[in-house]
């Protein structure tokens, strides 16, 4: 702990010594901000100008000078504004400014906006020029000038230079035509992976964005170095685990969301640690798309996707967004259903206990699944409302979902060894598991930019769940009865957060946050064991946070205060404990970055875990929770080095150590006067994880082929109730290939082999692999898709735990990597007037439930 604050704090002083006076990265902002936060920095500069003639004007200017007057023009950039200097004084003015602003948009043919377009007004008479200004990235631009009837001239490289009169002051829409010109000899490529010391940005490619499905596939197409995609359940993490939060146009979005995206839109995205940008709301790490929005109209997408050769299993989705002026909406809905026969889990466990003599024996207990019958419905239904303006962004999603598995069913045998002798005949069993969910959620989100470089961040949301949940188990012969356990469970739950955001210059901001939440469990047993239990967990917090950004170095500092009670019944716990996040950054190009992070944190148990309840699970076994379990504190340190060398090529080296202490583990004790055995939890453990590893793509034969791996070794320690150590291996891998509107890929991931701390359980699933060739054009995209096609068994996973009195191994059973192929279709169709898209909508989650499995 000591030489990493040592190692922040040097470089942290090294930046500050070695920083340019005037240092500013600026991202789109209005020309006259700009200017008054260098006014405001730098009080020994007298610096006058006319706030409202430079407001229409905008600037994303990289500043790095000694000298004010070079400082002063390279925030102007190529606006039409003039300085003039006379000794200390600097006398700003627009080149041509009064009461009216000649406004428009330029696009090309293919509807995509002209960034960077040069906009001449000319006189009409002799073709003069009066005044000029320049297109942004969605290729407006707003002109001061009083003059009427001007001629207005657009130039762009690559395109056809045109002139339009303007009768009025709204010149409306320009296209702009192609050059049919060729350059022979010549070959312009520009950057596709950029590093700055806040963040990294990648430009997918035309065919990138044409072959994939969704916004997931997009990235997984991509291979972006600094995240890492799970080829089974498209879960997007950072290299070393940490989930990753995925945003469109800086606003939060699932992945359910992003199935609907038109990935044609996509014009970057973008990668952030620890960002200061308000708009992520303190998100550790961000994948931010930055995507075309619509003026006016909109766009549907129809997405179908179907298994073949593992029963039903298919999905399909319809979503539509239609935008009018300010305000947009979006409308999603989707069915998921599963029919399935090999979800069985076997199961076998080592029991120590008392014999009929008195005396130990071990029994092991073989619980071997025969049968298997397993549906699944889910039919999730969200509506969302935007309003945008350039100082306000509002929104409102309201979901429901309705989730059920009518049948979920698991029959087999069960046989015993006892080193005491026979203990029980071998004998059937039956287990049943069916639920049914309903819940309604909705999320707030309230964005402002206030007078003063203030911003205000209101994220409020509250869900309403009902669970019907039945345990049903049943053997021939070693119970008296069949043991059911019929729950029904409410969930009420409202969280929320105000965050207030302050930029005290061009380097320096902070923030100030107060969030607090609230979630009730309300069970209801029925069966066997009837009794009732409402569980509470309030927290509430504040947290103050610093940022600070000098041209190749960001810095990032934030310390939290949170309380939390937790409630059984009558039984109450408050605990107060500290967090706090720090964060350096060092890009010396924009080819190449190092990052570095440390955190201090503490993981709560859940309500499940806490229930003074006792459920029965088996002949031999019983399950109750731990009402005094207590908090565990976690530390986390990253390092990451990225470089590309050259646009076809792209590496991060990475390496992590995380630890948890005082962590809650489950433990057994006798029971029953020692004929079963009862498993509980205690907070009696320390868990260490060190991992290292590399990430690359490399493409070949002008992008048409491209190469991507992610080799990395983890080294997992458990001490105290549990001694454990292992040091998996694990890469993952694709190569794909494009070919005009066809593409091809391969893909491999070794078998995942992961020390859980809280289960204390090694678990090991299997190695996936899966080859696929799809077809894109004119809104559609075809994909067959065949997933482990040499393997018939319906093994997914290996769990395996070893405790002082209990042993067990399960193999669970399942479609994930049985072979399969897989058919997916999307059409989209576009309508309306494209100017920025994005901000889909989907599937909302509920809250998590306290009904103990």
């Amino acid at each position: 702990m000591k030489s990493i604050l040592l190692l922040i704090a040097g470089l942290t002083i090294f930046m500050t010594a070695h920083a340019e006076k005037y240092s500013y990265n600026l991202h789109n902002i209005p020309l006259s901000q700009a200017l008054i936060q260098f006014n405001r920095d730098h009080s020994d500069i007298n610096l006058s100008f006319i706030y409202k003639e430079l407001d229409t004007y905008h600037t994303s200017a990289k500043v790095s000078s000694d000298n004010p007057y070079e400082a002063l023009r390279q925030i102007i950039g190529f606006n039409p504004v003039s300085i003039i200097k006379k000794g200390n004084d600097f006398y700003i003015e627009a080149l041509q400014h009064g009461r009216y602003s000649f406004s428009g948009q330029a696009i090309g043919t293919d509807n995509e906006p002209v960034a960077a377009a040069t906009v001449m007004l000319l006189s009409p008479k002799d073709s003069t020029v009066i005044t000029y200004g320049m297109t942004d990235n969605a290729g407006h631009f707003s002109i001061p000038c009083d003059r009427a009837k001007v001629i207005a001239k657009l130039s762009c490289l690559g395109y056809r230079t045109i002139f339009r009169a303007c009768d009025s002051f709204n010149v409306g829409t320009i296209i702009m035509k192609p050059l049919p010109l060729q350059l022979k000899g010549v070959k312009v490529e520009a950057e596709n992976t950029i590093f700055y010391s806040d963040r990294s940005i990648y430009m997918p490619t035309q065919r990138q964005k044409s072959s994939a499905q969704n916004a997931i596939d997009l990235l997984r197409q991509m291979a972006i170095p600094q995240i890492n995609i799970n080829l089974m359940n498209n879960a997007v993490t950072t290299l070393t685990g940490q989930d990753v939060d995925i945003f469109i146009n800086y606003m939060p979005a699932s992945s359910e969301e992003m199935e609907g995206l038109r990935t044609s839109d996509v014009r970057k995205i973008e990668y952030l640690d620890f960002s200061s940008d308000p708009r992520f709301n303190g998100c550790e790490h961000v994948v931010n798309f930055i995507i075309q929005k619509y003026e006016y109209g909109g766009y549907t997408k129809a997405s179908v996707s179907e298994n073949f050769l593992v029963g039903l299993s298919s999905r399909a989705s319809i979503y539509s967004k239609f935008a009018h002026k300010r305000m947009s909406y979006d409308f999603y809905a989707g069915a998921s259903n599963h029919d399935m026969h090999h979800s069985g889990t076997s199961i076998i466990g080592r029991y120590d206990l008392s014999g009929p003599d008195g005396n130990n024996m071990q029994v092991t207990r073989n619980e071997i699944a025969d049968k298997s019958h397993f549906k699944y419905n889910q039919y999730p239904v969200t509506f969302r409302a935007i309003y945008e303006s350039d100082k306000t962004q509002i929104a409102n999603t309201v979901g429901f979902n309705f989730d059920q598995s009518p049948v979920a069913e698991i029959s087999g045998d069960i046989n015993y060894q006892s080193t005491a002798g026979p203990l029980y005949d071998e004998v059937s069993y039956n287990r049943r598991e069916p639920y049914t969910t309903r819940y309604v959620t909705w999320n707030g989100r309230y964005y402002f930019i206030l007078p003063h470089n203030f911003h205000l961040n209101i994220s409020p949301s509250a869900t309403y769940s009902h669970t019907g949940y039945t345990y049903s188990y049943q053997s021939d012969q070693n119970l008296p009865e069949t043991i059911d356990n019929i729950s029904k469970e409410n969930i009420y739950q409202f969280r929320g957060s105000t965050t207030l955001y302050k930029i005290f210059s061009g380097t320096q901001n902070g923030f100030i946050r107060a969030y607090g939440g609230t979630i009730r469990n309300d069970v209801n047993y029925y069966g066997s064991a009837p009794f009732a239990n409402d569980f509470t967990d309030t927290y509430a917090g504040g947290a103050l946070g610093y940022n600070y950004n000098r041209k190749n170095w960001n810095f990032n500092a934030d310390v939290a205060i949170q309380w939390e009670r937790n409630g059984i019944n009558s039984f109450v716990v408050n605990e107060v404990y500290p967090l706090f996040n720090i964060s350096a950054s060092f890009a010396p190009s924009s080819r190449q970055s190092l990052r570095v992070f440390f955190h201090f944190g503490a993981n709560y148990p859940g309500a499940s875990e806490k229930s003074p309840n006792i459920l029965q699970q088996n002949e031999l076994m019983f399950q109750t929770g731990n009402p005094d379990l207590k908090l565990s504190r976690q530390t986390n340190f990253n390092i990451q080095y990225s470089w590309t060398p050259r646009n076809n090529f792209s590496t991060t080296l990475f390496g992590q150590y995380f630890g948890e202490y005082g962590l809650y583990i489950p433990v057994f004790r006798p029971y029953n006067d020692g004929k079963a055995l009862l498993k509980s939890y205690e907070s009696n453990s320390n868990y260490h994880r060190t991992q290292i590893g590399l990430s690359f793509n490399y493409k070949l034969i002008d992008g048409k082929f491209q190469l991507a791996a992610q080799p990395s070794v983890s080294i997992y320690r458990m001490t105290g109730y549990y001694n454990l150590n292992k040091s998996p291996f694990q890469i993952n891998g694709s190569a794909t290939y494009y070919l005009n509107n066809f593409y091809f890929q391969a893909s491999y991931q070794t078998a995942g082999k992961t020390l859980q701390g809280n289960r204390a359980v090694y678990y090991r699933d299997r190695d996936f692999y899966q080859i696929l060739a799809g077809w894109s054009k004119a809104g559609w995209n075809i994909r067959l898709t065949g997933i482990n096609l040499l393997r018939n068994d319906w093994i997914c996973a290996t769990q395996t735990l070893v405790s002082p009195l209990y042993s067990e191994t399960r193999y669970v059973g399942g479609n994930y990597s049985h072979r399969r192929l897989n058919l997916s279709v999307t059409y989209t169709f576009n309508y309306g007037k494209k100017v920025q898209q994005g901000n889909e909508i989907g599937e909302q989650s509920g809250s998590s439930s306290a009904i103990m499995k």
